[in-house]
């Protein structure tokens, strides 16, 4: 199985990233479960694919600490 973050979605197909070696796949939309956004991380199998929400919520947890991060030293700890 291998993981991807949806990167873009298209008319006919998906563009996704590799989390293990970041090249890039494309995918069919058709085999893209519903309710599958930019951004979410998917696992692909050989006849397949669904979300990873547990991985997806871990991804923009540590996302919005960075920005949390940045934010506070750009403006002085006033970011929650």
């Amino acid at each position: 199985m291998q993981k991807a973050s949806i990167e873009h979605i298209e008319k006919d197909f998906i563009m996704c990233e590799s989390l293990t070696n970041g090249e890039k796949i494309y995918i069919e939309r058709y085999l893209l479960p519903k309710g599958a956004k930019e951004g979410d991380v998917i696992d692909i199998s050989k006849d397949k694919v669904e979300i990873n929400s547990s991985e997806t919520a871990r991804r923009k947890n540590k996302i919005f600490k960075l920005q949390s991060e940045i934010f506070n030293q750009i403006l002085g700890g006033i970011f929650v």
